[in-house]
């Protein structure tokens, strides 16, 4: 008989901190596999000019973004000099 493991007790407790980081300091990866068209950015610029920010770009130690290329992008578009980041690396020391 298998036994059953509760895999949410396994899982670590991260505090996890955002934070307003300016624009110019992330960095984007040049090995992302994700192309996104000017509509796809365009309609991610009106949802963050709409709603906000819903959803933080995650970015690794070397400043590197992780996920939320296109967002970065859309806030390029926006004029906006700083955006929400969630670093992994400090969230995980």
């Amino acid at each position: 008989m298998a036994k059953h493991i509760d895999r949410r007790s396994a899982t670590p407790n991260i505090d996890i901190q955002v934070e307003h980081w300016p624009i110019e300091r992330l960095i984007p990866r040049a090995n992302n596999p994700r192309t996104h068209s000017r509509e796809q950015v365009a309609q991610i610029a009106a949802s963050i000019r709409e709603f906000g920010w819903t959803n933080p770009v995650l970015v690794g130690g070397d400043d590197g973004i992780l996920a939320g290329h296109a967002r970065v992008l859309a806030a390029r578009k926006l004029g906006m000099k700083e955006i929400p980041e969630v670093d992994l690396i400090a969230s995980t020391i």
